[in-house]
């Protein structure tokens, strides 16, 4: 198994997800309860928009540890993409919890707070996301967006002034 967790590795990184697809399955295979594996796999269906059955996988590893941070993210972001904010909010609360510090969590809790038009508390995510990674212009440009909805538009302006400030091809 460590050697076929190791292809897996080695084929997400030259990015042949048929073949670390396969090594997954194998792995499941030998141990119907590697949490890797299945967490793995789950990630595939849900690089190819199978939200499904990436989330029935996703399931069994949150039944077999149910604190995974990992899964509990991966899983509210197949609920996001399926438009299902209010139960994707509630899975990276969970991860959020058990781990604060997670790359990113915030821009997902903003993105799901600001579908659900909560812009006050988006923006206090978003702000929390900068906290975490201060160049990641995505944020800078979403928090200009809750700031719009809010007719902040000053503020507005200098977040997407910001945002462009980082990535200077946006205006291209």
């Amino acid at each position: 198994i460590n050697k076929l967790s190791q292809e897996v590795f080695e084929n997400l990184k030259m990015k042949d997800t048929n073949k670390a697809k396969l090594n997954c399955e194998e792995i499941i295979r030998l141990d119907p309860n590697n949490i890797f594996a299945l967490n793995n796999l789950g990630n595939l269906f849900a690089l190819k928009n199978q939200y499904n059955e990436a989330l029935s996988l996703f399931n069994r590893v949150l039944t077999i540890k149910p604190k995974y941070s990992l899964t509990l993210i991966n899983k509210g972001h197949c609920l996001q993409k399926l438009q299902k904010y209010s139960e994707a909010l509630s899975f990276y609360q969970k991860a959020v919890k058990i781990n604060p510090n997670i790359n990113n969590i915030y821009f997902s809790l903003g993105n799901c707070l600001l579908e659900l038009k909560r812009y006050d508390e988006a923006l206090i995510n978003y702000k929390k996301a900068l906290k975490v990674t201060p160049n990641f212009y995505p944020a800078y440009t979403n928090q200009g967006n809750c700031l719009r909805y809010l007719n902040k538009l000053d503020e507005a302006i200098i977040s997407y002034k910001k945002a462009i400030e980082i990535k200077s091809d946006l205006v291209n």
